[in-house]
């Protein structure tokens, strides 16, 4: 990545960081980034957009996972979870779509698998990642 506004840089202990090149005016965009895998945080949602879903939201006709709409299934951010999902004939059961749900936590991690089989691009830059543990 290329900017006027920042540089690449790293400090022992913290790890990559951006230092500012010159002052920043208040408002002004320094940085403007996408999400190249958009997850659900553990409560219900659809998993097309993740938009909220209910007990009468309609379910995937591949998966069974509540979806918002009926469009949301042929999301091409939903297929491969979906294949996934429908070939392992694996069915979600929510009792309560207010409270998180511990299958919604296993989507993340699967998605990311899921680049290093379809986008190995993408996944090169999740092995970049830094932890801060």
């Amino acid at each position: 990545m290329k900017s006027g506004l920042w540089e690449e840089s790293y400090i022992d202990g913290k790890g990559r960081i951006l230092l500012a090149k010159r002052d920043i005016q208040p408002n002004e965009i320094v940085l403007e980034d996408t999400a190249f895998v958009s997850v659900p945080d553990g409560r219900p949602v659809c998993l097309g957009c993740l938009d909220h879903v209910t007990a009468s939201s309609p379910l995937c006709d591949r998966c069974s996972w509540p979806m918002c709409s009926d469009v949301c299934p042929q999301a091409v951010n939903h297929a491969a979870e979906c294949e996934v999902f429908a070939s392992a004939g694996f069915n979600v059961k929510i009792d309560d779509f207010t409270k998180a749900h511990m299958m919604y936590t296993i989507v993340p991690v699967l998605k990311v698998v899921l680049l290093k089989v379809m986008d190995k691009e993408k996944y090169r830059l999740v092995e970049e990642l830094m932890d801060h543990w």
